[in-house]
């Protein structure tokens, strides 16, 4: 039974994945949702659900909320129970120790003078911490290694969501990122590049803010190379250039 339910699992987490790629804002609730809708896997309960928290424990409690919404009815009542005592408890402090190593990573991006005031969400949308102005920290994405925290203002929030669904993108103000934990590296030619090569002009950088500017042309007094020892210009000549600018912390 246990082989059986992993390869219905390994086939319901690839559709899974197949609507992550065609809806990047869906949370892991909706996606599940969505996966189950077109696959009705045949399986217990009760043995999807451990497998399934073995593999994503920080989504246990998701994982539970998912079988109950989707009212499997091999599961009777002293089961479901049991399953969910014995497995969401004993869990509970992993998720909140996921949350808080979340936490302290996106805030790591921001100035000290400002990490009470940001929200803090992780990349599922849920918040991880209210805050008071407009700007929003995110911890390192889930697909890179190392850090990568940000904190975004309104502009930047509006450049990230076009950059990730590459749409066209003109900012509406000025937009100030901050990401001064540093990042793992990027192309600085190509907004879309996933390692470094020959020609891409690969650079890893230290603390620094982001800049977005209303009109491009503000851009052409300053250079695009990063080693010219201050502020550069990122992505030149795309929708999604914005100036780099090191900083150093005290």
């Amino acid at each position: 039974m246990i082989t059986e339910t992993k390869a219905y699992l390994e086939r319901f987490g690839m559709l899974q994945e197949r609507y992550a790629v065609r809806h990047p804002r869906s949370g892991p609730l909706t996606l599940a949702y969505r996966a189950y809708s077109v696959f009705r896997f045949p399986f217990k309960a009760k043995n999807a659900l451990v497998l399934w928290s073995h593999k994503n424990r920080s989504y246990l409690r998701k994982a539970v909320l998912i079988l109950l919404k989707l009212r499997i009815r091999h599961m009777n009542t002293t089961t479901s129970l049991l399953t969910v005592l014995i497995l969401v408890i004993p869990a509970s402090q992993a998720v909140s120790d996921d949350s808080n190593q979340l936490l302290k990573d996106a805030l790591s991006a921001a100035p000290v003078s400002l990490r009470d005031q940001v929200t803090v969400m992780d990349w599922n949308n849920n918040v991880l911490q209210e805050g008071s102005n407009n700007y929003v920290c995110f911890p390192t994405p889930p697909t890179l290694q190392g850090t990568a925290p940000m904190c975004l203002d309104g502009p930047w929030q509006k450049w990230a969501a076009a950059w990730m669904d590459k749409q066209p993108f003109t900012a509406s103000g000025l937009g100030i990122s901050y990401m001064l934990a540093g990042d793992e590296g990027a192309s600085n030619i190509d907004p879309y590049a996933e390692g470094k090569t020959d020609d891409n002009d690969w650079i890893k950088e230290g603390p620094h803010l982001m800049i977005i500017v209303p009109d491009p042309k503000d851009l052409d007094s300053l250079p695009t190379d990063p080693d010219n020892g201050g502020p550069y210009v990122m992505w030149k000549g795309t929708d999604y250039a914005h100036i780099m600018v090191p900083v150093r912390l005290k």
